[in-house]
């Protein structure tokens, strides 16, 4: 069976005015061809002035997957739980993006750590993957903190030894049944 590898990928990167860290966090490490994976962009250590705005574009092989859509992830309603949010998502898998957009309506920014979105594909076919993340956050004075982040998804293929082994084993079940027959 062939499988996809999602390879672990954490880029830290902190700006000079915000020590914020962000990561993409796959769903699985493995994911079947057909199945749906997710990864979740997630945010640590928003300090003052806090986040507003979360904003995130995925560039990606319309071949190898396809988007099935985002959403917010919880960190924007850490503060002030039931807040009104606007998001907005757009979908182009003809020219392999994805936009997500989501913005608190509150007087309180969001602060500290958690998941500010979690974007859904469906894997088509068995290939070396990339899918890029640009993500960029906004505090409440409109100061932005852009981030790119370069997720790549490796194939993992039998080795020609295994296959060898699984077809040994059928001819062996399929001899004996015959046998006993």
């Amino acid at each position: 069976m062939r499988k996809l590898a999602v390879l672990f990928v954490a880029m830290l990167v902190a700006s000079t005015a915000y020590a914020i860290t962000v990561t993409v966090v796959p769903s699985a490490q493995t994911v079947v061809v057909g199945s749906v994976f997710t990864l979740d962009v997630v945010v640590t250590d928003a300090g003052s002035p806090g986040v507003e705005v979360v904003d995130v574009v995925a560039a990606f092989s319309p071949s190898d997957v396809n988007a099935l859509g985002a959403s917010e992830g919880g960190f924007l309603y850490q503060q002030q739980v039931g807040e009104d949010l606007l998001e907005m998502l757009l979908v182009d898998n003809s020219g392999g993006v994805m936009s997500y957009t989501v913005a608190r309506l509150g007087p309180v920014s969001s602060t500290g750590s958690g998941t500010a979105a979690t974007l859904t594909f469906r894997c088509m076919q068995v290939s070396a993957i990339n899918i890029g993340v640009m993500t960029s956050l906004a505090d409440i004075n409109g100061n932005l903190i852009d981030i790119w982040i370069d997720l790549p998804l490796v194939v993992q293929t039998p080795e020609p030894m295994t296959l060898v082994l699984i077809a040994s084993a059928l001819t062996a079940a399929g001899l004996l049944a015959r046998k006993r027959s």
